[in-house]
């Protein structure tokens, strides 16, 4: 018998907090503007996307 994670789980989800459903339906245009906003800005922060690391690779691979 194999086990599972949410067998491992199901003990604790009482203790757990619920999550409400939305009260309002988020359009589809309003999705892509926030993706729009937040990719840039994780792409920014991550170090393989950034121009340091790009100059780095450059400079190793000669």
């Amino acid at each position: 018998m194999s086990l599972r994670f949410l067998d491992l789980i199901k003990p604790f989800t009482p203790l757990l907090p619920e999550v409400s459903s939305p009260e309002t339906k988020i359009t589809f245009q309003q999705r892509l503007i926030w993706t729009g906003v937040s990719i840039p800005i994780a792409r920014s922060t991550s170090p393989y996307h950034t121009r340091a690391a790009s100059e780095f690779v450059h400079k190793v691979n000669g």
